[in-house]
């Protein structure tokens, strides 16, 4: 298990509020203390609304909340590489095919893809998908 492949622990939080419900074999613990533990499991699962427990947070891969982005939401996440730039954001509307303009100002380049898909999620789920 590489833990950059995963959702960082605020987007976990941001996909449950959105309605991410599919089903995984990690998630987010929140402590009382406010520590927060990473949990794999040799099990796939996901929760009802009525089971989730407020202090969990299922944790996709980044290519899994991508792919629900796509098919719940509508919304494409493409990641290209520039030669010695870096890795690069296009976000499609999966419903139109349209490209949407400048989805993150200022961050044009990335050093590693993983990067690059956060930035991404994180931008769909505060801007887009709320």
């Amino acid at each position: 298990m590489n833990r950059e492949d995963y959702v960082t622990e605020y987007i976990a939080e941001l996909l449950r509020e959105r309605g991410f419900n599919w089903e995984c074999r990690t998630d987010y613990l929140k402590h009382p203390n406010g520590d927060i533990e990473f949990e794999e499991f040799d099990w796939w699962f996901n929760y009802s609304d009525e089971e989730m427990p407020l202090n969990k947070f299922l944790a996709p891969t980044l290519q899994m909340a991508s792919k629900w982005c796509r098919v719940e939401k509508g919304y494409y996440i493409q990641i290209d590489y520039a030669d010695k730039m870096g890795y690069y954001i296009i976000i499609h509307d999966a419903n139109t095919g349209m490209e949407l303009e400048d989805p993150i100002e200022g961050e044009d380049y990335f050093n590693a893809p993983e990067e690059a898909m956060t930035a991404a999620l994180l931008w769909l789920l505060t801007e887009k998908i709320v």
